[in-house]
């Protein structure tokens, strides 16, 4: 299965960080998801081009889904 979707993130503090992604989940197995995405992260008046390459295991409580992440 595959889905397509949105990703902004904000990091505050020093790091005073916003990037902003289109990305691709492409479901492995079940709970299993591998996460494409390409876009551009903004800081301290500076723009970087970043691609993100991640695997997420979902878990579902009550029909919600939680994809606990570490970065």
């Amino acid at each position: 299965m595959l889905g397509l979707g949105a990703i902004i993130e904000y990091a505050w503090g020093q790091l005073d960080t916003t990037t902003v992604l289109a990305v691709a989940n492409i479901h492995v197995e079940e709970s299993w998801v591998m996460q494409i995405g390409l876009g551009i992260e903004y800081s301290h008046s500076e723009e970087i081009f970043i691609s993100r390459l991640r695997l997420i295991y979902e878990l579902e409580l009550n029909h919600y889904t939680f994809a606990p992440q570490v970065h």
